[in-house]
């Protein structure tokens, strides 16, 4: 089973790791690479990047992917012209690079407060998908932050806001919001992932309502912890909550 802890992980994943790719979620989590895209239109560009963990092929085929993605469609800011090429070179060297990596998935859930083996801890799923969700488009909002480090100690013992700023502030070592979920799915309870989402949603109302890039953002990792979104926000209306 998965142990989700604030202390450090000292032993790296073994071959016999129960965590699962979130991808194909059959094969175990066996390495983890950066992957790099841009997004911009005429003269505006940003660099976007994303932490992949899971089996070897996945991780392979999502770098793939994205190389091609952006040699399709990575041209629409002058930027982009210079800068974009470096990226699908880049995605398509590490796609035919990539290997089973065992040290480097321990360090990256090590950072994460994650561990393989021992009891669940809500507060350090909780730090590892609130950061991810925070941080999911490269800009963090000030008051998903505020409402996180205030809700998190009240949902759950031992949550620490310092250490959910420091996931933030570290993002690109983050694996997306809707992997983790996918990850955690398989570990924790149905009311210990009901009580994530439940606080997911809450940081994602920090401004009174969830807008529609914030349901785009929730309904995957929903899916994946096993709610059904458009039934959970009908409980929420009908409590007028």
């Amino acid at each position: 089973m998965l142990f989700v802890k604030r202390a450090t992980m000292t032993e790296p994943l073994s071959e016999n790791s129960s965590l699962l790719c979130p991808v194909c979620a059959e094969k175990p989590i066996d390495t983890a690479a950066l992957m790099l895209w841009g997004s911009g239109l005429i003269v505006t560009y940003r660099f976007l990047h994303r932490r992949l963990v899971g089996c070897n092929s996945c991780v392979r085929r999502q770098l793939r992917q994205r190389a091609a993605h952006s040699a399709l469609v990575g041209w629409l800011s002058l930027p982009a012209l210079l800068i974009n090429p470096f990226l699908v070179l880049y995605n398509l060297f590490r796609g035919l690079t990539v290997r089973a990596d065992p040290e480097r998935v321990a360090r990256t859930f090590q950072k994460l407060g994650l561990s393989t083996d021992g009891s669940p801890s809500l507060a350090s799923a909780g730090h590892a998908l609130a950061a991810a969700m925070i941080a999911a488009d490269g800009l963090v909002d000030p008051g998903e932050l505020k409402v996180a480090r205030s809700l998190g100690p009240r949902r759950f013992d031992g949550f620490d806001p310092d250490q959910l700023e420091e996931l933030v502030a570290s993002s690109r070592e983050l694996p997306s919001a809707r992997d983790l979920a996918q990850i955690l799915r398989h570990v924790l309870t149905e009311e210990e992932r009901t009580a994530l989402f439940s606080f997911l949603y809450s940081i994602a109302r920090a401004d009174g309502q969830v807008s529609a890039d914030e349901r785009l953002l929730l309904k995957p990792v929903a899916r994946n912890l096993g709610i059904d979104l458009d039934h959970w926000m009908a409980q929420v209306r009908g409590h007028g909550t």
